[in-house]
């Protein structure tokens, strides 16, 4: 989006219009011609737009560039964060062709996890960074959960903990095998 706008605040300052088609229409079919002071409005506009989505979405930071794709290596990555056997192992596991087709056949995480033999400080900082994205994946579905369990009807439950259990487990019952266990009481009268 950044490019974008940047492409467009380039093309206002040549006067192009295509960027915005139903400015670019009115301007057509009128007489008159764009005046320059809301050209540069819409450029200041433009300006103020790339720098609010630079607050929000700011450049990524490179330092764990390598775990994402240790193929890729750039000075970056070995200056920034990493001592200097993590370094060496680095630079060892990026010229491994075989490791290369491995980590494109795997996930990262397995990739990571099956290289912590050969490579151990490079695959424990990278399992450690990688580890908060699933943890607090699981923390958003626990609450999800919780919240379909508290409704107006069921508010009066105060243990929640075994239907939560029931809620985010992925084991499927065994039902027959559970009602077979058990045998029907009959009362005599």
């Amino acid at each position: 989006m950044v490019a974008k706008l940047k492409l467009w605040h380039k093309r206002l300052s040549h006067r192009e219009l295509d960027s915005f088609p139903s400015l670019h229409d009115l301007v057509i079919n009128s007489t008159n011609e764009l005046d320059s002071d809301v050209l540069q409005t819409m450029k200041q506009h433009l300006e103020s737009l790339q720098k609010d989505l630079h607050n929000y979405f700011p450049e990524p930071d490179g330092t764990f560039e390598w775990i994402r794709n240790p193929f890729i290596i750039g000075v970056q990555a070995l200056l920034n964060n990493l001592s200097a056997s993590e370094e060496q192992q680095l630079l060892e596991l990026a010229s491994d062709s075989f490791l290369k087709t491995k980590f494109e056949q795997n996930t990262l995480t397995s990739f990571w996890l099956g290289v912590s033999s050969e490579y151990p400080a490079l695959s424990d900082k990278a399992v450690k960074y990688l580890l908060p994205f699933p943890i607090s994946y699981l923390c958003e579905i626990g609450f999800s959960a919780l919240v379909g369990i508290k409704t107006k009807k069921r508010n009066s439950l105060i243990d929640v903990e075994p239907h939560l259990h029931l809620k985010i487990t992925n084991i499927e019952p065994d039902i027959p095998a559970i009602v077979s266990g058990h045998k029907q009481f009959h009362p005599s009268y």
